[in-house]
Formats: C-alpha cells, sequence, structure tokens
C-alpha cells in the first residue's frame, strides 16, 4: 500500500522495486491522491485530527479514501492467510 503523492519519501517506487524483487508474492496498491500516511485505521471525516492525514501529502480526502480501502484488504489478506 503506498501514496502517489507521499512528501516524505518515494514510498511506490520503492514498493514497486519490493514487488519486482518478490514476484508473483507481492502486489502494489498504489493510491494517487494519498500520501505518506495511506494505510492505517480509518479517521472518521468528522475526528478533528481528520485535515492532518494531508500532512505527508495527498489530500485528507484521499488519504482517507486509501486507508479505507487498505484495511479492509489488509484485513481480508490476514483473514484468508490465517484460516
Amino acid at each position: 500500500m503506498c501514496g502517489e503523492a507521499d512528501s516524505l519519501w518515494p514510498g511506490c517506487p520503492m514498493a514497486r522495486e519490493a514487488a519486482a524483487r518478490a514476484g508473483k508474492r507481492a502486489e502494489v496498491r498504489a493510491y494517487a491522491d494519498a500520501g505518506h500516511l495511506a494505510f492505517g485505521l480509518p479517521i472518521d471525516p468528522k475526528s478533528p485530527g481528520f485535515g492532518q492525514l494531508a500532512s505527508l501529502g495527498g489530500t485528507a480526502e484521499g488519504n482517507h479514501a486509501a486507508r479505507t480501502d487498505s484495511w479492509a484488504r489488509a484485513q481480508a489478506f490476514l483473514a484468508e492467510a490465517f484460516k
């Protein structure tokens, strides 16, 4: 999981490099309007800290959408892996 608008480091290029080395065992999920905070528990848009999601690139809304999608994908992956 990475944000294309990451302003801290080149997260998506690094993720793609790692995935290329891992072969079919890895998949990159890149989110265009998300930054460094693209992964983690989704934050309620009504929360006072919601705007901070944009502090390391992307928009708060883009990071929220990425977190919502990527968190669900991570949970599904772990549920399948640890059946």
